[in-house]
């Protein structure tokens, strides 16, 4: 048993209490107060103390949706994030090519053609810069890519191939491939691509993990299943870690397409044969693994018992009905304002999504689906009303989620709004800086004030909770705290994107707490600082709670992310 003290603590309880210390009895905390108070209260049963002295303490920050595997991969390859022209991202390929061995496949991400003003690259000029070696760079999005010759070549695609029912080439007007790929016509490429070790992904799965922790996330609802090649590889490498000593709560999503080997998974094998009990097992927690490169340092009781029931839980059918706005492939109900031509890329028909959503149901699973347009949220709608509410099956809570829903007709809010508790809708805060002011060519001024309705949908009673979408966005949740309050570039000087939609400070931070733990299900054990609950804690260098400037969330710093009542990540 030991004490946090020297906080400025906020509980985020119903009755918005502050704290100053806290005391923590193995995982969980037992008494919240002042010092004075719980030292007469449990004297000498306190073993240890943490004074934080006057930083800011609150309940554990939570990404309702990520790729941590994605984020750990993609800081392991060339990271194209914020290039602002064709020559500089020219420029980086080829300096990371010359390192690779000839014939090495140059992989990166990140890239975003709206920043660049000269436009992205040719095939020509990227073949150049690759020096010869395959190439392929996703875009930021992730549902477009640019591809050179020999990267089409290595996938056995040439200016004769047909495009797939779900994605397509981009050509230029001769019909020759011009580089662009857009959705899952990506998919020659990528199993072109030589697959990584079992080791390799789980070095990237653990920086991905280490990065979460080092921004104050305590617990993240992440989908990693196809970057890792099924779910019982994911499953095997998230328990390994957490038996080295990784402390990150993790909530796995499922894609649809492994759903049933995730279910001969938890009901046959693996030592898990009770999905009522959220497949209660026990694992040893030792300490961290030497010789890693992390972010941070981590300190581990020497022998813990971690009950794997609070740190590793499977979650809903993961689906996708359409794309982004980024690449044109979000599914719009009217046409592109800045492309007559497309309305963009449905990924089923109403029928096959509702086919899809009964048969995950079937299994025991609720759905999340990425929906971005508003034809493709109408389409969701429908499947999930035709489907009926889940039922408690594999996972640990009944709840759908749709995910991101960034355009919201008015039209469909009612019927989300019916959907009641049974649905979360997961917003990323940070999408809106980043795609306005663009977003308004592509949809028109009309459209685009629709786009990230936030206070709309609480106003309409939606449940919301908030994530990142790294490494689509930086995975920081303060970040996200920013953007859901000021619309705006963290160093932007306008006044934010239709700032009706905006939320309050402490709405977007329990967007990253209470909200993002109603969406598991976890919400009477995780979000708020009180006797009972979880000790998840993120310390924060100053207050971001009632600061005295927004941009000061912008500027905070994570002092100590504090998980199950061990420190996880320390400055």
């Amino acid at each position: 048993m030991w004490l946090l003290t020297g906080a400025n603590g906020y509980c985020f309880d119903l009755e918005n209490t502050r704290f100053d210390a806290v005391v923590v009895d193995g995982a969980s905390i037992v008494a919240v107060g002042t010092a004075t108070e719980l030292r007469l209260q449990f004297g000498g049963r306190l073993d240890r103390t943490i004074d934080v002295g006057g930083a800011t303490v609150i309940p554990g920050l939570v990404d309702s949706h990520l790729h941590v595997a994605a984020l750990g991969e993609q800081s392991l390859a060339l990271d194209l994030t914020g290039v602002e022209s064709r020559s500089d991202l020219l420029a980086r390929v080829t300096r990371h090519a010359r390192q690779l061995a000839p014939g090495a496949w140059v992989q990166g991400s990140g890239w975003d053609d709206n920043r660049m003003q000269d436009g992205v690259p040719t095939i020509d000029e990227l073949d150049h810069a690759a020096g010869g070696r395959p190439l392929l760079l996703t875009r930021v999005c992730r549902h477009a890519y640019l591809a050179n010759r020999a990267a089409f070549e290595r996938a056995g695609l040439s200016d004769t191939s047909l495009d797939p029912a779900e994605g397509s080439y981009g050509r230029d007007a001769s019909g020759k491939l011009n580089g662009w790929v857009y959705e899952n016509a990506s998919r020659p490429l990528l199993r072109a691509i030589p697959s990584w070790t079992e080791a390799d992904w789980e070095h990237a799965l653990e920086v991905g993990m280490r990065s979460a922790l080092a921004v104050g996330i305590t617990a993240v609802h992440t989908d990693d299943t196809r970057n890792l090649g099924g779910f019982a590889p994911t499953w095997r490498l998230y328990r390994r870690l957490l038996e080295r000593g990784v402390r990150l709560r993790v909530h796995e999503l499922v894609d649809w397409h492994v759903l049933s080997e995730a279910r001969a998974v938890l009901l046959g094998g693996d030592g898990l044969t009770d999905a009522a009990q959220s497949h209660r097992t026990s694992v040893h927690i030792g300490g961290a693994n030497e010789g890693l490169a992390h972010i941070g340092s981590v300190r581990m009781s020497a022998s813990h018992d971690l009950d794997l029931t609070d740190w590793l839980e499977v979650g809903a059918a993961k689906l996708f009905s359409d794309g982004a706005f980024g690449g044109r492939t979000a599914w719009l109900s009217a046409p592109y304002s800045d492309a007559p031509a497309t309305c963009g890329t449905p990924m089923y028909t109403v029928a096959e999504l509702t086919e899809r959503v009964q048969q995950a149901r079937h299994l025991g699973f609720p759905v999340a689906i990425h929906c971005i347009g508003d034809a493709a949220l109408d389409t969701v709608l429908t499947a999930l009303e035709r489907a009926g509410r889940p039922t408690m099956g594999i996972t640990a809570v009944a709840r759908d989620r749709i995910i991101h829903a960034e355009l919201v007709r008015p039209d469909l809010l009612q019927r989300m709004a019916k959907l009641g508790e049974s649905a979360v809708i997961d917003v990323q805060p940070r999408f809106v800086p980043s795609d306005f002011p663009w977003v308004a060519e592509r949809l028109g001024p009309e459209r685009a004030a629709s786009v990230g309705a936030w206070r709309t949908m609480r106003a309409h009673g939606l449940h919301l909770a908030g994530g990142s979408d790294a490494p689509i966005e930086p995975v920081s949740p303060l970040l996200g705290v920013h953007a859901a309050v000021t619309r705006r570039q963290p160093d932007g000087t306008d006044p934010g994107y239709n700032l009706a939609e905006a939320l309050t400070l402490v709405e977007a931070i329990q967007l990253f707490t209470s909200d993002a733990c109603f969406a598991n299900g976890s919400e009477g054990r995780k979000g708020r600082v009180v006797a009972g609950t979880l000790a998840d804690f993120t310390v924060i260098d100053r207050d971001v709670v009632d600061p005295r400037h927004p941009d000061d969330v912008r500027d905070a710093r994570v002092l100590r992310t504090i998980v199950g009542g061990e420190t996880a990540f320390e400055a």
